[in-house]
């Protein structure tokens, strides 16, 4: 019997929790991940799955709207992504959502 090596990079990569309120590097962080998952849901699930590492893209915007509730947190408690199949977003076309508190 061999043992079996992880190729796979320690997720997330050397972070504490400190650091994962700093909004700029949430954002790589994310990024990273959707272009991870990205690759894996081509190769594995559906290989016209679009994942776009941005803002309005596959991620979800990390600043809270304050126009109608001045006094929430200016940054949301939480991460979305969103994946679909083909080369434009479209709301009535297959996705999958994935929330990350």
């Amino acid at each position: 019997m061999g043992r079996t090596v992880s190729h796979r990079p320690e997720w997330p990569p050397h972070l504490n929790a400190s650091q994962l309120t700093d909004p700029i590097l949430l954002t790589t962080v994310a990024k990273a991940f959707v272009v991870t998952m990205g690759d894996y849901l081509r190769a594995n699930i559906f290989d016209a799955t679009e994942a776009q590492p941005k803002t309005n893209g596959s991620i979800a915007p990390i600043k809270n709207d304050l126009r109608s509730s001045p006094d929430a947190s200016p940054y949301k408690d939480h991460l979305m992504f969103r994946f679909w199949e083909g080369p434009v977003k479209q709301r009535q076309g297959r996705s999958s959502t994935l929330p990350v508190v």
